[in-house]
């Protein structure tokens, strides 16, 4: 496979790729987080040179949320998510916006900013939702996180 034909394939590729990526966020140790990591950064780079918007911002969105958030690199998996956030709105497409703000919204929780965790988190469940998509799952699992640290049990019980 040449690179041409590497580049312009690039969003069937990161689409099978998914469930490798799950696997190794399950595997939890430090080599393949750092692989991991790599890959996602290589992937976004590559997802930029194709002129793919959507593609970088999923890559940055999984980037932050599976190798960053988890090590404690909460800073940087927070530009991570805002940058993703920028290139979801101007490809305006619906997936790269729903992990985009669920991404970002999971940055806002681990900075202990809560209220504006559930703005960014109801944003990327509505956009996730109406693909429908699994982060609208994240969204749901974060969203009763961030209730229930916000105190407002009755809401993380509610099934919207």
């Amino acid at each position: 496979v040449g690179l041409h034909d590497a580049i312009t394939d690039v969003p069937n590729n990161l689409t099978f790729a998914q469930p490798l990526i799950r696997v190794l966020i399950v595997e939890d140790n430090q080599f393949t987080r750092d692989k991991l990591r790599e890959l996602l950064r290589k992937s976004y780079e590559i997802n930029l040179v194709a002129g793919s918007l959507w593609g970088a911002s999923a890559m940055l969105s999984t980037l932050s949320y599976a190798t960053l958030a988890p090590r404690g690199k909460i800073e940087e998996a927070f530009r991570a998510t805002e940058k993703a956030v920028e290139l979801a709105e101007k490809s305006g497409d619906v997936f790269s916006r729903g992990t985009a703000y669920v991404s970002h919204g999971i940055s806002y929780y681990y900075n202990g900013f809560f209220p504006e965790a559930e703005i960014q988190m109801v944003k990327g469940f509505e956009f996730s939702n109406a693909i429908p998509f699994y982060w609208c799952a994240y969204a749901r699992l974060y969203l009763g996180m961030i209730y229930s640290e916000m105190g407002i049990f009755s809401k993380s019980k509610e099934d919207e």
